[in-house]
């Protein structure tokens, strides 16, 4: 599970993950390392599209 890219051009906001099939297995099972780690990576996305938001803040589009 990874972040492959993130695209904030031109008021285009996005973030690309790849997540392996037995990792989304694993999620949907309820593990709670790989639902650590995808909650891990989302907050890593959203600092990255989001620079300066505090977190649990809404970001809006």
């Amino acid at each position: 599970m990874r972040i492959v890219y993130t695209n904030r051009r031109d008021g285009e906001k996005c973030v690309h993950l790849e997540i392996e099939a037995h990792e989304v297995a694993a999620l949907v099972d309820g593990d709670p390392d790989h639902t650590a780690r995808l909650g891990a990576l989302l907050a890593e996305a959203d600092r990255r599209l989001n620079p300066g938001r505090a977190a649990g803040e809404g970001a809006g589009e």
